[in-house]
């Protein structure tokens, strides 16, 4: 018989003690780190340094590689100069350069390709390197959920799936099936109360290093969702900047901007 142990929920006191404790004590902090970040994620500083020490070591190259094609230039210069004084050799002469310059484009073209690669291999790892950051701001937003909405929920909790569940038990099978599909892929479904008061409320929030007018929809159309079911609802988008387009979006009350410079 396999027992299931179901995770006790921190008091109040409990939280404020274990927030304390990662904001003074750093040995403490690591090893929550450890415990909540996945080996890859501790191992980015590391990889990002390596991409730039290869980075630098490719520049160099290419730097090397201009300097070499510029000598270059200049000795087949100097030898049309040659070739135009002694006539008698101009045909002779004009081969041998023809060869050279042709060499020369392979080697041209060979870098080219090269650059082309290191180009998408730059791309590939930028995005990768977005993904893992905006992972890690979602986690810390998770973990912090009581920081970030303090001036929005009271009491603020992170919804599990089994809880927006719930949530939805009453509603028609169509629009639960949309409204799983929609909260399901939210970066966080948060419950709680509105500040000072009993009222139950739910924020539909996404997280983005740069909010844009996707994020807002998104986190609009979960909360619309819920306001159908006669849930207290609204949208949240978290991040450090927001785009023009988004802030105009924002403005008009489509969601609220939490910042998380």
């Amino acid at each position: 018989m396999v027992v299931t142990q179901i995770p006790v929920p921190l008091t109040p006191e409990e939280r404020g003690r274990f927030i304390a404790a990662l904001r003074s004590d750093e040995a403490f902090r690591n090893d929550v780190r450890k415990e909540v970040l996945t080996e890859q994620l501790l191992e980015v500083p590391q990889r990002i340094s390596g991409i730039e020490l290869r980075l630098t070591e490719m520049d160099a190259r290419i730097t090397e590689m201009d300097a070499r094609i510029t000598e270059m230039d200049a000795r087949l210069t100097a030898r049309i100069d040659a070739l135009t004084e002694r006539m008698d050799r101009l045909t002779e002469r004009m081969d041998r350069l023809t060869e050279r310059m042709d060499r020369l484009t392979e080697r041209m073209d060979r870098l080219t390709e090269r650059m082309d690669a290191l180009v998408k291999q730059m791309i590939y790892h930028a995005a990768r390197t977005d993904k893992v950051i905006g992972e890690f701001k979602e986690m810390r937003f998770r973990l912090d959920v009581d920081d970030y909405l303090y001036e929005l929920v009271d009491n603020a909790k992170v919804m599990k799936r089994r809880d927006i569940d719930r949530l939805l038990a009453k509603a028609s099978p169509e629009l639960r099936n949309r409204a799983r599909e929609v909260l399901f892929r939210s970066d966080a479904v948060v419950s709680g109360k509105l500040p000072g008061k009993s009222n139950q409320v739910t924020a539909v929030v996404e997280i983005s290093s740069v909010v844009g007018t996707s994020d807002i929809g998104r986190a609009r159309n979960g909360a619309l969702l819920l306001e159908e079911l006669g849930v207290r609802s609204f949208a949240v988008v978290a991040g450090e900047e927001v785009t023009e387009e988004g802030d105009l979006l924002i403005r008009d009350g489509h969601a609220t901007f939490v910042s998380m410079a």
